[in-house]
Formats: C-alpha cells, sequence, structure tokens
C-alpha cells in the first residue's frame, strides 16, 4: 500500500513538471507569435527617440521581461 502512494506521488510529480514544461513552451512561442518583427529602421528610429534603456534610471520604468521567465 504505501509503496503505491509513493508510485503515485511521483506520478503525480512527473505530469506536474511535464504539464509546467508545455505551458512554458507554448507560452513562449504565444509571444513570439504577438510581437511584431522590428526592421534595422523601425530600430534605429526607436533608438533614436528613446536613446538606450541603459541611459534611464530604474525609477523611471517597470522591467517588465520577469514575467516571461517565471
Amino acid at each position: 500500500m504505501a509503496n503505491t502512494l509513493v508510485v503515485n506521488d511521483m506520478l503525480k510529480e512527473l505530469i506536474k513538471e511535464g504539464v509546467r514544461e508545455v505551458l512554458k513552451e507554448e507560452r513562449h512561442q504565444m509571444y513570439q507569435a504577438v510581437i511584431p518583427v522590428v526592421t534595422k529602421k523601425e530600430l534605429a528610429d526607436i533608438e533614436k527617440r528613446f536613446t538606450s534603456p541603459d541611459n534611464y534610471h530604474a525609477v523611471e520604468f517597470n522591467d517588465m521581461t520577469l514575467w516571461i521567465t517565471a
């Protein structure tokens, strides 16, 4: 009986980890699908208008990259 519980717990953890991996992959594919492609000319214009984020103070913006990797 105890062995069955251990096997069930292990199987449950394996399934949970598999589902997490699939969801993470799907989320990354969705991000790639909805983020528009920027040409070199457009990127140069953006950089000219807004300069580099390195020039900003940390309090001036929120780092939104963390929610992608979470």
